[in-house]
């Protein structure tokens, strides 16, 4: 087969520019016109806070996955290209009120290109609850996946790590450092089984931490560990590298990891940047 190309990207539901108050419609022509821009144009654009439908992510009838996809559908028709994508969207979570719209949802995502085969979807959830007493306002995680021409493609987005525990406490050391976040690792590698195929999304986990070191030893490569400064998230004065790909029974044949700080044309859109990568039956 050819190689697969794969672009992973937090995109903060589109609200960068209202500091992650409100999704704007300018915030999703920009994040399309960066993904054509990049000259990378992937065949699967693996995505982590996407919305539904809310007052946080925009009302109306179109939610907003298929939103971004139209922007991306006339940025590409702008530049001269001809293909497009599919949309799927995976909800995880929902805030509401009864008989009030939604406050806010969450959700993983994938654009796929059209023209290559979806063989089979899933997902499976992932959450560690530390205190039961919480269980119900804890967000929910999981990790999805599509097959597509043969390859499997994971999603997923952990999360942030417990700081009322032992351990380091300074936000970059914590990262991958807690229970939680250990646990969500081995519910993770669970719901994959002994699939192969590339593992995406933000982790929540910096390089070398002992939450990776769960996918290392189940055979997991990291298969794009250098960006630009180091970081793909910023929080408040921090610079933290916690967005990544790993690929089991694959090669990666090219990758380009954008840093959180790099005049990209990633710049500014979220508070994490993508990565992108090829891969090929190793």
């Amino acid at each position: 087969m050819q190689a697969l190309t794969v672009m992973t990207w937090n995109v903060r539901y589109f609200s960068q520019p209202l500091r992650g108050a409100r999704s704007t419609d300018g915030a999703l022509r920009r994040a399309a016109a960066a993904v054509v821009g990049s000259g990378l144009l992937p065949d699967v654009l693996a995505l982590q806070e996407v919305e539904d439908t809310s007052l946080r992510g925009g009302l109306g009838g179109v939610r907003q996955l298929d939103r971004f996809r139209g922007a991306l559908h006339h940025a590409l028709h702008n530049a001269g290209h001809e293909r497009r994508y599919r949309s799927l969207y995976f909800p995880v979570h929902r805030y509401e009120a009864r008989g009030a719209p939604p406050l806010y949802t969450t959700g993983l995502a994938f654009l796929v290109r059209e023209d290559l085969p979806v063989e089979g979807v899933g997902q499976q959830e992932v959450t560690h609850v530390r205190l039961p007493a919480f269980s119900r306002l804890k967000q929910r995680r999981i990790v999805c996946w599509a097959t597509i021409g043969g390859v499997t493609v994971f999603n997923t987005h952990l999360s942030l790590p417990a700081f009322f525990e032992g351990g380091p406490h300074t936000v970059p050391a914590r990262m991958g450092a807690a229970s939680n976040q250990r646990e969500e690792v081995g519910r993770l590698l669970s719901g994959i089984g002994d699939r192969a195929g590339v593992l995406v999304g933000d982790f929540n986990c910096r390089k070398g931490s002992a939450a990776l070191q769960r996918l290392h030893d189940a055979g997991w490569d990291n298969a794009c560990p250098e960006v630009p400064g180091d970081a793909t998230a910023s929080f408040m004065r921090w610079r933290m590298h916690i967005d990544h790909v790993f690929v089991r029974g694959l090669a990666c044949t090219a990758r380009r990891g954008f840093g959180i700080d790099e005049d990209s044309p990633f710049r500014g859109l979220s508070d994490h940047s993508p990565k992108w990568v090829a891969i090929r039956p190793a």
